[in-house]
């Protein structure tokens, strides 16, 4: 009789930047597909914003422990972005044993997470330094403008901008937690291709909408929203007015409660 094994364990990491928060639940669901597709189960999610790393640690630290044979992640640039940074991640790999994978490059090998390797691997280390300094400073002028259209904003509507939330916490608040460990199928509601540059609006210190700021928008996934959100007592506003992120390119999808009305700016 044939032995049955068991399934191979994958541990994810996902890394976005400060002001790219919703962009977790893509790298998750993108990997937890892959996953699936591979006939393995998913034991554990990791995930770091910013300059903060103690998340790739621990996903390391799940293979070196023994709860896990494999690391995961979107792309090798999610491990790390500064080619100073590539002997840690080497070492990491090292030290645990751990199988790194990626859904872009497939199996990362030792030898990869090189300076003179990684070019091959991930485009990102291929720009010169002038090239990528004007990007950086690129960069930050547009956040710049954006942290000011945000004060706009902010002064404009009474609220503060804050990083994105699911909108059932609207109705719900008490399912933050659960939202926050990443359990999935909490609420239900259905984005579609919306859900890009998100954030949510707080108003004396209470939530009030939830935004998020898609470059394009297809009716269908605006009917699948309003649809979601209607058990909720939720409101769907499509509104260029509102915009923030990068207008006139993107347009802010608003969800609301249905009895709140979201004020033009110039109210």
């Amino acid at each position: 009789m044939a032995l049955i094994s068991d399934p191979v364990r994958w541990v994810l990491y996902a890394f976005a930047a400060e002001d790219m928060h919703e962009s977790l639940e893509r790298q998750f669901a993108v990997m937890r597909d892959h996953v699936a597709s591979a006939g393995g189960v998913v034991v554990g999610e990791h995930s770091d914003v910013g300059s903060h790393r103690s998340g790739r640690a621990a996903a390391f630290a799940q293979v070196g422990g023994g709860g896990a044979d494999r690391v995961l992640v979107f792309d090798l640039g999610r491990l790390t972005r500064k080619t100073a940074e590539l002997e840690q991640v080497r070492q990491l790999v090292l030290e645990t044993g751990a199988d790194l994978h990626a859904v872009r490059q497939g199996r990362i090998a030792v030898g990869d997470l090189t300076v003179a390797a990684a070019p091959i691997v991930c485009g990102w280390l291929q720009e010169s330094r002038a090239r990528r300094v004007a990007r950086i400073t690129e960069m930050k002028r547009q956040l710049a403008e954006r942290a000011e259209r945000v004060g706009r904003l902010e002064k404009d509507l009474r609220v503060t901008v804050k990083p994105w939330c699911c909108p059932c916490l609207l109705r719900h608040p008490e399912r933050r937690d659960a939202h926050e460990r990443r359990r999935r199928d909490v609420c239900g509601i259905d984005y579609g291709g919306l859900l890009d540059h998100g954030s949510s609006w707080w108003r004396d210190g209470r939530l009030f909408a939830v935004v998020s700021e898609p470059y394009d928008i297809a009716g269908e996934d605006v009917a699948a929203l309003t649809a979601s959100c209607a058990p909720y007592g939720l409101g769907v506003l499509v509104s260029g007015e509102h915009a923030v992120h990068f207008p006139p390119r993107t347009l802010a999808v608003i969800v609301t409660r249905a009895e709140e009305r979201v004020p033009d700016r110039d109210e």
